[in-house]
């Protein structure tokens, strides 16, 4: 059981990395010149890092951190607070 486990496992691992390698041949031969935008978040601990090309994208990571931010407090708390009932 533990054999097969590990084989589908494995299996799927190589099959998200095939996946990868296909999407970025596709996005390279397809490549279209233009502006490009780009940002994100980075969230250490409570504290979200937010960084950015745009502000509008910037505006958008720090709402989506926000976000993200109360989604974990909620998984965080809420099961201590239905254990203390």
């Amino acid at each position: 059981m533990s054999r097969l486990l590990f084989t589908t496992g494995f299996l799927a691992v190589m099959v998200g990395i095939l996946i990868m390698i296909i999407a970025m041949i596709w996005l390279m031969l397809s490549a279209r010149v233009g502006r490009v935008r780009g940002g994100g978040v980075a969230l250490i601990g409570p504290f979200p890092i937010v960084f950015g090309t745009d502000r509008e994208l910037i505006k958008l990571a720090f709402a989506l951190a926000v976000v993200l931010l109360l989604l974990a407090l909620a998984i965080m708390i809420v099961p201590f607070v239905l254990m203390r009932w």
